[in-house]
C-alpha cells in the first residue's frame, strides 16, 4: 500500500470512495509521505524501527532495510485494521 499509495490511505479513499482525505492526527491530507515521514501517530514506530537519518531516506531505501521494513509493515497493518474496523462499524 505504501509503494502504490493505494488501499487504507485516506487520500486514496478520498479519490475513489468520496471519503475525507484527512489523517487521524488532524493533518488535512493523509498520503504516504505524511504517514512515513510526518505523522505524529507513528513517531514511536519510526523511533524504534527507522534509521536516525530516515528523513533523508527514500521509500526504496527504507524497504531495503529489514528493520525499517518491519516498521512500515507495522504502520500499514494498523492502518488496514482501522479501515476494516470502520467498515464493520458502518454496517
Amino acid at each position: 500500500m505504501l509503494i502504490t499509495g493505494h488501499g487504507a490511505i485516506a487520500s486514496y479513499q478520498a479519490r475513489f470512495f468520496n471519503k475525507s482525505p484527512a489523517c487521524g492526527c488532524g493533518n488535512p491530507v493523509e498520503d504516504r509521505k505524511h504517514i512515513i515521514y510526518e505523522c505524529p501517530q507513528w513517531d514511536n514506530v519510526r523511533r524504534v524501527y527507522f534509521p536516525k537519518n530516515y528523513l533523508r531516506s527514500t521509500l526504496e531505501l527504507l524497504l531495503h532495510n529489514q528493520k525499517s521494513k518491519t516498521g512500515l509493515r507495522t504502520i500499514m497493518t494498523h492502518r488496514l485494521q482501522a479501515s476494516l474496523q470502520a467498515i464493520e462499524e458502518s454496517e
